[in-house]
């Protein structure tokens, strides 16, 4: 399929969760972990083995839900290629927060 373009959202959340730059300082944002076990394949019949992927959010946080769903789609297709885009950056006061 040299050079098309095909449009997947193949991964999805199983439940709505408060975006991580949106929570209070008493709810904790999610682990890596946690995020992952959200992730699902749908439909569940895509073979991305041999691609090139670009996970699109609007804004990378922390990067914890980038770095899921990095991890989520090379539980499946550990030969894909997998790169990031995103619209915005969160700034941080102080870097420790990475």
């Amino acid at each position: 399929m040299s050079g098309k373009s095909i449009y997947l959202h193949a991964l999805k959340q199983k439940k709505s969760t408060l975006a991580g730059h949106e929570r209070s300082k008493e709810k904790k944002r999610q682990s890596k972990n946690e995020i992952i076990d959200n992730l699902v394949f749908e439909p569940k019949n895509y073979d991305l083995s041999k691609s090139k992927i670009i996970i699109f959010d609007d804004v990378i946080t922390t990067g914890r839900h980038f770095k899921a769903a990095q991890y989520k789609i090379k539980e499946k297709f550990p030969s894909a290629n997998i790169v990031g885009l995103f619209v915005a950056r969160k700034v941080w006061n102080n870097d420790s927060n990475f």
